[in-house]
This record gives structure tokens, C-alpha cells and sequence, in this order.
């Protein structure tokens, strides 16, 4: 399952000057840690960093001396107001080791409620698993295709996934079908309620009268 790649390099300076050199030439530095690697100062190009980041699974990281480790990112950090990467961790695992990762959810289907004209809820939308590092899909796709208006479905709702233990509530919800005129019911409602609110309060020439 493993599909995506880091090329690394050891870091020889360090310090915040370094640092920023690293960054004004494109390449990021971060931290590799794990039982075989220990704990190396790495950096690697920007542009690399932006493809492997925010897809779920592991990433074969290639580390200039050649050798190749399995690793996932950690705790990636953000320039306040350029967005742009300023620090990274990379956990190495083994293929054989069990481990708990988040993955998303992905809703593939028309559900047919939402034909008849009911209105699709998004609930979670990743889901925390345990498996070996070598089975960390991607993705785990719920097929909603069936749900009718009133239908809820949870994380129990899930088909049985090989080689997975979902470690997320059962009754957590993933995604409803409510009908179109509860959520009329509910907006009327709350504008009612405002509009109470609205005549509750004393205007500001009541108030002076007062």
C-alpha cells in the first residue's frame, strides 16, 4: 500500500540561521526519528514535502546514503501567514509493527433519499484504525448509495476490513439523510426565535425613557 516517496538529506548546520537558509533555497528541515534511525536531522525539498502531505498510508523515505526506511509524517508545521512549511516530523516504523492511524472517509454514491429529496449530513469524516504499518490504507470508501430519508450510518455500520480494527465508537455518525421540511421546521424556528429575541430587547429610545 505503500506509494508515496520522501527523498531526504542529512542536516550538517543547525540553528535558526541554518534554518532559514535551508527554507530561502526551497528545502525544509525536519526530524526523523525511530528505532533504526534514532533521532536525524533531515531536510528535504518543499515541493516533495507538498505531495506526500495530507495523503494517509506510509511513505518510503529515501535518505541520501541510499538506504530506505518506512515512515509517517508527523506533526507538520506552518508559517502563520505564508502557509508555507517551516518544520516536519517523520516517525519510521517497521512493516510488522501495529500501529493507530486516522484515516478519512470517503461517501461514494447518490444515496436515494437524497433523490427523493432528503438532505445529506456529513458526521466524521476520518476514522482513528489499528493495523500493521504495511496495511494503512489511504482511504476506507462508505457506500451510501442505498440510505433513504431517516437513515443514519455510523462507524458500527461499517463493513468488516481486512487486517483492520476500527478503534473509532461504533455509534459514532458518519453521514444522515434528514427530510427537507425538518430542516424548514428548524430554520422557521430559529427565525422565530430570534425575532423574540429582537422584540424582548428594548431599543435604545426605551431605553433613554427609562
Amino acid at each position: 500500500m505503500m506509494s508515496n516517496k520522501l527523498r531526504v538529506s542529512k542536516r550538517t548546520a543547525f540553528g535558526k540561521g541554518s534554518a532559514k537558509r535551508a527554507r530561502r533555497t526551497g528545502r525544509v528541515p525536519g526530524v526523523f526519528y525511530g528505532g533504526e534511525v534514532g533521532n536525524l536531522a533531515i531536510e528535504a525539498e518543499e515541493k516533495e514535502l507538498q505531495k506526500v502531505i495530507g495523503k494517509q498510508g506510509l511513505i518510503e523515505v529515501v535518505v541520501e546514503d541510499g538506504k530506505t526506511y518506512q515512515g509517517l509524517l508527523r506533526d507538520v508545521q506552518y508559517h502563520p501567514v505564508k502557509n508555507s512549511i517551516i518544520h516536519y516530523d517523520l516517525f519510521q516504523v517497521a512493516s510488522n509493527e501495529t500501529i493507530k492511524v486516522t484515516v478519512p472517509l470517503v461517501l461514494e454514491g447518490q444515496p436515494q433519499g437524497v433523490a427523493e429529496g432528503g438532505i445529506l449530513q456529513h458526521g466524521q469524516r476520518e476514522i482513528e484504525i489499528e493495523c500493521l504499518a504495511q496495511n494503512i490504507p489511504e482511504k476506507i470508501d462508505i457506500d451510501i448509495s442505498n440510505m433513504q430519508i431517516g437513515d443514519i450510518y455510523k462507524v458500527g455500520d461499517i463493513p468488516q476490513l481486512k487486517d483492520i480494527t476500527i478503534v473509532t465508537d461504533p455509534d459514532t455518525v458518519i453521514a444522515s439523510i434528514i427530510s427537507k421540511r425538518i430542516t424548514e421546521v428548524e430554520e422557521d424556528a430559529a427565525e422565530d426565535g430570534a425575532e423574540n429575541t429582537a422584540a424582548e430587547t428594548p431599543s435604545e429610545d426605551q431605553e433613554s425613557q427609562a
